[in-house]
């Protein structure tokens, strides 16, 4: 019974994970904290009550597992980013306890089963829920308003393509692939006719929403792992499951083209497969060229620092940092398991990660060359192998949900199986009358001719002593995963205060995140959150105690995170509103932490013309903004206040207008036109963009000043 519960929970956090992922934050790692904080849970109360009556399986502590713990706590000790070390290792250190409960919970047949029902079914829920949502975005024949509604801003469908309820569509395309595969071994595998039928029809359906997540990584993984499950079938199944492929994949395709909802992805898909193919022709492709130049620029960094790397959790300040490549898409992440830990830990976190999947990997190879009713072993081993090396090549890192069920499928291959040979009830009456008070339990077992021989010996009370022997120590590992919980907890706590301000008032927004730093202080998303919140307090171009607290979150954030540009960035804005010199040093240290974004050269050339009066420096950085990404709104802005400076009005009217027509965000190109109309002596025209200006951003110093002045009986107000 305990062993039955202790499976469920583990499986429950799989599949909590798996949802959390869609509704917990990423930035504020909501579903990785409470991931953690009930993983060691669970792990606890394992050593508590499971574990001291059960031998521990020996490649749990084997000493792959002994030297991946102890590099990630070196690791975590050296990495100069505390806090993004300490999430890595939540992560990792959360998915390797999975992965050790699981594999000693897997003592029989009956267990392996369960857990692949269990990865399958997930698979095919999530796959069932995103279809549904993807009919309804796709087709107004299915509509259900409020739920569709309730979700709306978790895009589900992007572009055409299913993203589906994981956080990205790459990442939910390899967890398809896996499940395919998956679902192909064990229809070919069972015994059991409605069973096989049931899993084919699984295989299909997930086949069919893959083909919809438009994943090209997931594609190619998944067909080779299909090959290796092909390869890895016994003899005389090779011909039958490449039958049962055909048939699956048929109908799927025919699924798929008979509606005219999902036939609309064949053009993406095509569209994509193009530009795969113009790529390694050579020509232009800037998503391929973007996982291209990251993966080079881990490389990079793993050539300045092959022993530790740049320390865990930095990569996407060393990106910000050093990206000499001008690359509009963004990304902070290498798309690769491999070189995101190639360029964060070096050979230290890299060699002990790989050698323990690579063990368990092999280890799981051992089972895959038997019978057909290890067929399932085999479809697991190949979407393992596929989901990995998906992984390696084009899955975003920054969901712990990749790495938890990497580790999680590669300890069901690790297990061993033992098949007991359970007792009639005749047998344990004979047990029971023949043990006497005065001896050790009899202990039974059948041997090769089918008797029961009398282990008592053999066993006696060294067996019992041992089992007793390890209560003590299980009961410190318990304890010890309890405290380390705590950190998990407070966190994950916190992180529920900063989930979902998007449309709180500025107070209670302020209220929250005070309540998140109290509860976790090292977080410096959390401060520079708070000065935002402050910001947002501010009113009419005035200055003080709400001013103050802004600049002090933004200190904050800057010490916990010094290589952050993020809270240099928010600052340099808000003393940019103030006019004050210090959004000169702000920007100036933004666009050193991140020299390749053009929106804060845009800040920095409005700052150099609008606080320190260097027209001919201003004009210089907006060029370089504009180099970058053309049109871009606060380098024309700055453009135009450098043509007021040198009193070409109308030269300066034509750039913010055009500024304008673009969105109503930039207040400072409503205030450069309420300058230009002042400048001719147009006074209505001049409040007027004043108002407009103030409605966007009612802190603008000299905006709410002037306009103070324009309407002295408190019409501004209104």
């Amino acid at each position: 019974m305990r062993k039955r519960l202790f499976m469920l929970l583990t499986l429950l956090l799989l599949v909590g994970l798996a949802i959390g992922t869609r509704y917990g934050d990423v930035v504020l790692y909501t579903a990785d904290w409470v991931f953690a904080a009930a993983t060691l849970a669970v792990f606890a109360a394992w050593c508590f009550w499971w574990l001291p009556d059960h031998p521990l399986v020996s490649l749990s502590t084997d000493w792959s597992s002994l030297l991946l713990v102890v590099a990630v706590i070196a690791l975590t000790l050296l990495s100069p980013y505390g806090y993004g070390a300490q999430v890595e290792a939540a992560k990792l250190g959360a998915s390797l306890l999975l992965a050790v409960m699981v594999l000693n919970l897997v003592q029989e047949r009956g267990d392996l089963q369960f857990y692949l029902n269990g990865i399958l079914f997930l698979g095919v829920g999530m796959a069932a829920v995103s279809f549904a949502y993807y009919m309804a975005a796709m087709s107004p024949l299915f509509y259900f308003t409020p739920l569709w509604a309730s979700n709306l801003q978790y895009h589900f469908v992007v572009n055409g393509q299913l993203w589906g309820l994981w956080q990205y569509s790459n990442t939910f395309g390899g967890f398809l692939a896996l499940c395919t595969l998956l679902a192909v071994g064990m229809a070919t595998g069972d015994k059991r006719r409605d069973w096989r039928l049931l899993y084919g029809a699984c295989a299909g359906f997930l086949l069919m929403v893959l083909y919809l997540t438009t994943s090209r990584g997931a594609f190619l993984t998944g067909a080779i792992g299909l090959i290796a499950l092909v390869l890895l079938a016994p003899r005389g199944w090779k011909g039958r499951v490449l039958l049962r492929v055909l048939i699956v994949g048929a109908a799927a395709a025919g699924f798929t083209v008979l509606n005219r909802v999902t036939l609309a992805t064949t053009a993406i898909n095509a569209g994509k497969g193009q530009a795969l193919g113009n790529f390694v022709t050579g020509a232009g492709d800037e998503s391929n060229g973007t996982r291209l130049h990251l993966m080079v620029f881990a490389s990079h960094l793993f050539r300045e620092h092959p022993w530790a790397g740049t320390g865990l959790g930095t990569f996407p300040h060393a990106w910000t940092i050093n990206e000499w490549v001008h690359d509009s898409s963004r990304r902070i992440d290498p798309h690769s398991f491999f070189f995101r830990f190639l360029a964060e830990t070096g050979l230290l976190g890299t060699v002990p990660l790989f050698a323990w999947i690579a063990r368990r990997g092999l280890q799981g190879l051992d089972r895959v060359f038997g019978s057909r009713e290890d067929m399932a072993v085999t479809g697991l081993w190949a979407g393992t192998f596929a989901f990995f090396l998906h992984m390696c090549m084009d899955v975003d890192y920054v969901y712990a949900v990749a790495p938890v069920i990497l580790f999680f499928c590669l300890a069901l291959l690790s297990t061993r199986i033992v098949t007991y040979d359970m007792l009639s009830r005749d047998d344990r009456r004979t047990m029971v009358r023949q043990e006497r008070p005065s001896e050790a339990p009899l202990v039974l077992r059948r041997n090769t001719r089918g008797h029961w021989t009398n282990m008592q010996n053999t066993l006696g009370y060294k067996n019992i002593l041992g089992l007793g022997g390890r209560r003590v120590p299980c009961l410190v590992a318990g304890g010890l995963a309890l405290l380390l919980a705590l950190t998990p907890i407070q966190r994950g706590v916190a992180s529920l205060y900063a989930l979902r301000l998007g449309g709180l008032d500025p107070v209670t927004k302020a209220e929250r995140l005070t309540d998140a730093v109290v509860r976790d202080p090292g977080n410096d998303m959390y401060w520079n959150l708070l000065g935002g919140a402050y910001v947002s307090m501010l009113s009419g171009g005035v200055t003080g105690p709400a001013t103050d607290a802004a600049r002090s979150a933004f200190v904050q954030a800057r010490t916990l995170a010094p290589e952050d540009y993020r809270p240099w960035w928010s600052q340099g804005m808000l003393e940019l509103n103030l006019k004050s010199a210090e959004a000169l040093t702000c920007l100036r240290q933004a666009e050193r932490l991140y020299p390749t974004l053009a929106a804060i050269k845009g800040w920095l050339a409005l700052a150099m013309v609008y606080v320190g009066d260097d027209v001919q420096g201003a004009e210089a950085k907006a060029a370089e903004a504009l180099a970058i990404t053309q049109g871009e709104p606060y380098a024309i802005t700055a453009q135009a206040f450098c043509a007021l400076a040198r009193g070409e009005t109308a030269r300066a009217k034509e750039l913010l207008n055009g500024v304008a027509r673009q969105g109503f965000t930039n207040t400072f190109a409503y205030y450069g036109l309420s300058l230009c109309y002042r400048a001719v002596g147009d006074t209505a025209m001049e409040r007027s963009e004043l108002v407009y200006s103030r409605r966007i951003n009612p802190n603008l110093v000299e905006a709410m000043a002037r306009l103070r002045v324009l309407s002295p009986l408190g019409s501004a107000g209104k």
